[in-house]
């Protein structure tokens, strides 16, 4: 009886052991503080997982979206960010994820725009419209 106990012991901890571990991300806020929507391309594709995020407002697109859309390549996932509702707009920049760390990298490609991150928090900050008279 000892034996059988030891041995069914023996395989929980096996089995525990050699399961993946699965890492998850967090939600990801990004902060527009731009004149304009942005839109999100992963791996060419205009993701479908991102949401739009409206301009001078804070999105949030939820850990599941972001594990699906960097399931390929959760530790080095490129996201391009476009000026409008459907990717065909101004590159303004991409920034690198990893869905256990958060916000890894980023550049800014159009003049005026600046982007930071830290975490799972993106900042995108944009030219102001001139005043008009």
């Amino acid at each position: 009886m000892k034996k059988a106990t030891m041995l069914v012991s023996s395989f929980i901890v096996t089995t525990a052991l050699a399961m993946p571990t699965v890492v998850s991300a967090n939600d990801l806020h990004i902060a527009n503080e731009t004149q304009t929507n942005l839109s999100f391309m992963i791996n060419n594709a205009c993701s479908s997982d991102f949401a739009v995020v409206q301009a001078r407002t804070i999105g949030m697109i939820p850990a599941d979206a972001v594990n699906r859309a960097c399931e390929y390549s959760p530790s080095n996932c490129t996201i391009a960010m476009h000026a409008s509702d459907d990717c065909s707009g101004q590159l303004i920049g991409k920034f690198a994820l990893d869905t256990s760390n958060g916000v890894t990298g980023v550049a800014a490609n159009a003049q005026g725009y600046s982007i930071s991150g830290n975490g799972f928090n993106l900042f995108v900050e944009g030219p102001t419209l001139k005043a008009t008279r």
